[in-house]
Order: structure tokens, then C-alpha cells, then sequence
């Protein structure tokens, strides 16, 4: 299914297309660890053999995009990302693809998390000596 927009009213218009759309596949680990550059690339496969791959957009889900072909990026926080790839043939034709990222603490920043934990409850069961009170 392709979109064209109508020339007289400027709505759009669904229609057929004898050939099928090009496709993009994200090649990136399903995880990595806050700070950790990750490499982005991508496959992308037209069916018109005239047409080749012309634009591209990365949406890493936190922040800036990118339009460079094999982008590295750095998530800052742990969480489930929405990574998002658009890709353009030189017809204009796009191709979408995308794919989660999560990004976990390393196993020694969730034992220093832990031990800070352990400390500060520790702290906190500590009784403070008290100032007499002047009588």
C-alpha cells in the first residue's frame, strides 16, 4: 500500500502497488549497560533494483535522532528503550523497523548499590548520642 497525496483537495489516497516496499532490519545487542556505546547498523533490502538506499533516521527513544548510517550511542539510564529506523529508497519509498533495547546496571554497579544500601540502613539503625539537657 502506498500513500499519494491528491493534487486538488490535498488529501491523501491509498493505492496498490504492483512491486512491495523495501525493508530495513535493525542489527543492534538487546542489551547493554548505562554509559556503554552501542553499535547501530542496519540491512536494507529494495525490490526495484534501480532504487537504493538514499535517506535514513534513528530514533533511539532519548534524545536526539541520528541520519548517519551505523550510529553509536550511550543510553544514560537503565530502562527499556523503543529503538525506531526509518530508511528511504532514492523513489522516495520508506521502509520501518524496530526494536527494544534494555539497559541493566553491570552486576558490580548493582553490588555498590547494594553494599550504599546496607550502609546507609546501617547508619540510620545507629542511635546518635543525645546532649543532656541544661537543668
Amino acid at each position: 500500500m502506498e500513500w499519494s497525496g491528491n493534487s486538488v483537495d490535498g488529501s491523501l489516497a491509498a493505492s496498490a502497488q504492483g512491486n512491495p516496499r523495501p525493508t530495513a532490519t535493525i542489527l543492534a545487542p538487546l542489551t547493554a549497560q548505562p554509559g556503554q556505546l552501542v553499535q547501530f547498523g542496519l540491512t536494507f533490502a529494495d525490490p526495484v533494483p534501480a532504487n537504493a538506499l538514499a535517506q535514513i533516521l534513528w530514533d533511539f527513544d532519548d534524545g536526539l535522532p541520528s541520519r548517519l548510517a551505523s550510529p553509536a550511542h550511550a543510553y544514560a539510564l537503565p530502562g527499556t528503550y523503543r529503538v525506531n529506523l526509518v530508511a528511504w529508497d532514492t523513489a522516495g519509498r520508506a521502509a520501518f523497523a524496530e526494536q527494544l533495547i534494555t539497559v541493566v546496571p553491570s552486576p558490580g554497579a548493582l553490588g555498590l548499590l547494594a553494599a550504599g544500601a546496607s550502609l546507609t540502613a546501617a547508619h540510620r539503625r545507629r542511635k546518635r548520642p543525645t546532649a543532656a539537657a541544661p537543668h
